[in-house]
């Protein structure tokens, strides 16, 4: 699986510079996040947007929305390498977008050393499982049939403590300072590279991983995380949805202007309609009229009381409402509009995910800590 990660890192690279050069080139032309006119804290040459949108990017929207989403869901579906694969692919894209956006004249980030270690934390951290259960279905079995299979259990077999996981962390925030040391160039924005090669490895792998550890939950080798990793992606998309048409709609009142202009309480209120509305959803029984398709795909109620519901309903809104605003912060600060222009009508990948990095490790603990002590 390593191979097959530096494989699609490698298959991507020029692609990412595409999207790297398109950032960039879009921050030079101009293309700025907005601000209120009145916001003092607005940087110099910032403009307000037209309220209204061109005829065609709502369809645009739609179309590519669901063409990404497609092989989010199925490789949600299928578990096991696919998941990871998929996970890698996504942590790739987003970790190239967010040092193109945070890259900046002086800043000596440490990138391929970032993209080793953000796949070194996605691996850690449940992508070993992922594989281990698809290889031999649990945690007793072995690998001594499989050539190298001795080495490949060493690697792959869950340790029950984590210490993978904890060494992986540990040498996220150690390697790049060390590469750093060797920098003899001017020594300003060492400590700057450092720092920002750091938060993108943490930032997106390892909140992204958080995925895979909630695919696993449930006894090994079932399916019982799958339903948990669908739920957050109903649930935030829900909210996202329900927060865009009510807000462009209704919104009247704003709020947090000073990090994104057009976010208004109305909007927030018809995204918590709609996730709550997906939190009902996920803990009802199947309908009849849908129950060979339910057997079909494995769909079956999550275990979410009643009285959480409304709770974990408004926790998710909240958690996704601030991972939006927090990418919003980090385009505002490199004075971008979008991560890149990799989904027509998006923007880049990470414009995709910033909800999803929160609400995820939000239901993944809620799970642990609540349902499944």
């Amino acid at each position: 699986m390593l191979w097959l990660l530096h494989t699609a890192y490698s298959v991507l690279d020029m692609a990412g510079e595409q999207i790297a050069a398109r950032a960039s080139l879009g921050a030079t032309r101009g293309v700025r996040a907005a601000a209120p006119p009145d916001d003092p804290d607005a940087p110099a040459g910032v403009t307000l947007p037209a309220t209204g949108e061109r005829p065609g990017v709502l369809s645009k929207r739609v179309v590519f929305g669901f063409a990404a989403a497609v092989p989010v869901i199925l490789g949600a579906y299928l578990g096991g390498p696919w998941f990871l694969l998929g996970t890698g692919l996504l942590g790739y894209l987003g970790l190239r977008e967010f040092y193109a956006l945070s890259d900046r004249p002086g800043a000596r980030l440490v990138q391929p050393l970032g993209f080793m270690l953000g796949g070194a934390l996605l691996l850690a951290n449940g992508g070993r499982d992922l594989l281990w259960h698809s290889l031999v279905g649990g945690p007793g079995g072995d690998l001594s049939g499989v050539p190298g299979g001795d080495v490949l259990g060493v690697l792959l077999r869950p340790d029950g403590v984590g210490l993978f996981t904890q060494f992986a962390v540990a040498m996220a925030i150690i390697l790049p300072l060390v590469a750093l040391l060797f920098e003899r160039r001017d020594p300003q924005g060492r400590l700057v590279g450092w720092a920002l090669t750091l938060a993108g490895t943490l930032y997106i792998a390892w909140l992204l991983s958080h995925f895979q550890t909630l695919r696993l939950v449930g006894p090994p080798g079932g399916e019982g995380g799958r339903g948990w990793v669908f739920y957050v992606l109903a649930g935030t998309w829900s909210y996202d949805t329900g927060a865009y048409f009510v807000g462009r709609r209704f919104g009247r009142h704003r709020f947090m202007t000073w990090i994104s202009p057009k976010k208004s309480w109305e909007g927030a209120a018809g995204g918590l309609v709609c996730c709550l509305l997906a939190t009902l959803i996920a803990r009802g029984p199947v309908p009849a009229s849908v129950a060979p398709l339910a057997q079909l795909t494995g769909w079956a109620p999550l275990p979410i009381p009643l009285w959480h519901v409304p709770l974990l309903a408004l926790a998710m809104s909240l958690v996704a409402q601030l991972g939006d605003l927090a990418e919003s912060m980090i385009k505002r600060e490199s004075g971008a509009k979008d991560a890149s222009d990799l989904i027509p009508g998006h923007g880049g990948m990470l414009d995709r995910m910033d909800s999803l990095l929160f609400t995820v490790v939000l239901v993944y603990y809620y799970v642990r800590v609540v349902v499944l002590p």
